[in-house]
């Protein structure tokens, strides 16, 4: 029996939702999720009550107010 090791990504969302402070639309950031590929996200998404979300992608590069990397998942990892 071979162990399977499969990577999770990051994946960011987004909700639009109408701001109650002013009454306009407005995009939201919604939670992050973790799963192998994007087919499994969106599935993810469906499946916990988070339909609602919308997937933007995957989560490459994180960085804090001054600029500084805080996270980085290379494109083409070796």
């Amino acid at each position: 029996m071979h162990d399977l090791l499969v990577s999770m990504k990051r994946w960011i969302t987004e909700i639009v939702a109408i701001d109650p402070k002013d009454g306009t639309l407005k995009k939201w950031n919604g939670p992050e999720i973790s799963a192998p590929d994007r087919k499994t996200a969106e599935a993810y998404l469906e499946l916990s009550g988070l339909g609602y979300c919308r997937l933007i992608g995957e989560l490459l590069l994180e960085l804090d107010e001054e600029g500084n990397e805080l996270h980085h998942q290379p494109i083409c990892p070796n």
